[in-house]
């Protein structure tokens, strides 16, 4: 049922937002389409020939495929008249056009891991243009959906708390990106069910290790592994998260599993392939625009704390170009829910939950510091609130694994605990779902009549038009997220929480 919704949610996201919108979008749609008809990366691009590079800049990651001509004129500004304006609508730009052949174009994302495009790319080799860009993103939506889904199933398994810590980790953000050309969703999404896996292996249970739990975990690190530049890191910190919080005796018992023993094999495989790809392909190169010498390090230090509230924004919810920002409910929901689980997550957990959670928090804001300041006179202020996200998703996991175990404890006081954190969970899960619903229809709204215009206009005829009424997008949105929210309840029905003594689980 979770992923029903989940899928359904990110569709109504595909649907509204107009062809090539998405961040880099049409760089990822022209990687896919080539990577797919057989181009693994292309052809650099000399820098003396290539014109979209600044006199200052020091890196070119840009490549020259060959793919079909529809494509051609894809990264011109025509077709981005109204991404940097919230008030313009895509009216200006025109339909996709060009000849029948095969053309050259470049694209800056061909250095990246090659797995998420050799999915999403498939929809276009039946159809180049929208229909098939549609597909791709339906694509990347349903491995998106499908990944959250295995971490809400997880969660609930241990508790309608944890299940609500999943809701509160996939921010619109997570399903805005989920439903893009974007490796970026699907990063999202597996660091959310690698996260949610890894703590259910570790952490007390009354019910064993499955094959099926640890093959969830295993793909998800996998997936995780192979989505971008920076994913091997993330697998590595989620791994290092569980073994802090992890119970000993739990940790014994899992390593004397041969298929426990076959997922550390699998993923270590990856992590390896993965780096091994990184290095050889470059893909860390960026578009590199640096400080001059003459701006000393604290100024780009001063720089980059300005951007950090922006940067932990971004990892609630911003869409378009970075600059469609979602109504106030949806982020004070989203910021609400996570601070009330943290805090009960450091309240109630051990030292070394503390200790796992307080670094996670910590790496949040300090990662992106670090990026920006090191990086300044190399490559400016690169960062954006996205790429943190697939750390900043552990925090609500934990935190909600702690606040389920310390509520099923049985010991003096817990019962009115269990009582108080079951009340929240329907009306956080709702308000939640309220969030995502109301994030798509901000972002339509911009769309259609411009970001200033009525928020009416979407069930009626705007400016521009996406391919399919927004009526019926807007009620997609309304099912999909009302779906997620109550399957927190529904499914709950079919099972009895796990209950916790001081020194583990009993039945």
């Amino acid at each position: 049922m979770a992923a029903a919704g989940f899928f359904v949610l990110m569709s109504a996201w595909a649907l509204a937002d107009p062809m090539l919108s998405g961040p880099d979008e049409p760089a990822q749609i022209v990687h896919a389409e080539a990577l797919v008809r057989g181009q693994l990366v292309g052809t650099p691009v000399p820098p003396a020939h290539d014109p979209a590079l600044p006199p200052h800049a020091t890196g070119d990651p840009d490549v020259w495929v060959r793919v079909p001509g529809i494509l051609k004129n894809v990264n011109q500004f025509v077709y981005w008249c109204f991404i940097f304006d919230v008030d313009r609508t895509p009216r200006c730009a025109p339909p996709l056009a060009g000849p029948s052949h095969d053309v050259r174009v470049v694209t800056y994302v061909a250095r990246y891991p090659p797995l998420y495009y050799a999915v999403v790319g498939l929809p276009s080799l039946a159809d180049p243009g929208p229909p098939g860009i549609i597909g791709m993103r339906l694509v990347s939506a349903l491995l998106s959906a499908v990944l959250l889904a295995v971490a809400f199933g997880l969660a609930l398994r241990r508790s309608r708390i944890s299940a609500l810590a999943v809701l509160v980790a996939a921010t619109p953000t997570v399903v805005y990106y989920g439903a893009s050309v974007n490796p970026n969703g699907l990063e999202m999404a597996a660091a959310v069910c690698f996260f949610t896996s890894v703590l259910a292996l570790a952490l007390p249970d009354r019910c064993p290790h499955t094959t099926a739990h640890i093959a969830a975990a295993a793909v998800s690190g996998c997936v995780l592994a192979l989505a971008r530049g920076l994913s091997p890191v993330w697998v590595g910190v989620a791994l290092l998260t569980a073994l802090c919080v992890a119970d000993r005796t739990r940790l014994r018992d899992l390593a004397r599993l041969r298929a426990a023993r076959a997922a550390a094999a699998a993923l270590a495989v990856a992590v390896v392939a993965a780096v091994a790809w990184i290095v050889r392909a470059h893909a860390l190169l960026e578009l590199s625009l640096p400080y001059p010498r003459k701006i000393g390090d604290l100024r780009i230090l001063a720089a980059a704390l300005d951007a950090t509230p922006h940067y932990l924004l971004e990892m609630v919810g911003v869409f378009g170009a970075n600059n469609v920002r979602p109504p106030l409910f949806a982020t004070a929901a989203t910021v609400t829910l996570f601070g009330l689980l943290v805090l009960a997550g450091l309240a109630l957990g051990t030292w070394r939950e503390r200790l796992a959670l307080t670094g996670l928090l910590t790496a949040i804001v300090v990662v992106p510091l670090a990026a920006d300041v090191l990086g300044g006179h190399r490559y400016g202020l690169g960062w954006q609130g996205r790429y943190t996200l697939p750390l900043g998703v552990g925090c609500p996991l934990v935190a909600g694994f702690v606040l389920a175990r310390a509520a099923s404890q049985r010991a003096p006081g817990r019962p009115a605990l269990r009582a108080q954190a079951e009340a929240l969970v329907l009306p956080g899960a709702l308000l939640l779902g309220a969030g995502q619903f109301l994030s798509l229809w901000w972002d339509l709204r911009r769309f259609m009549v411009g970001a200033g215009g009525p928020l009416s206009a979407v069930f009626h005829h705007g400016s521009w038009q996406p391919p399919v009424p927004g009526a019926f997008i807007m009620a997609l949105a309304l099912a999909g997220a009302l779906t997620v929210s109550v399957s927190v309840l529904l499914a709950q029905r079919t099972r009895t929480p796990a209950t916790y003594t001081e020194s583990g689980s009993s039945p």
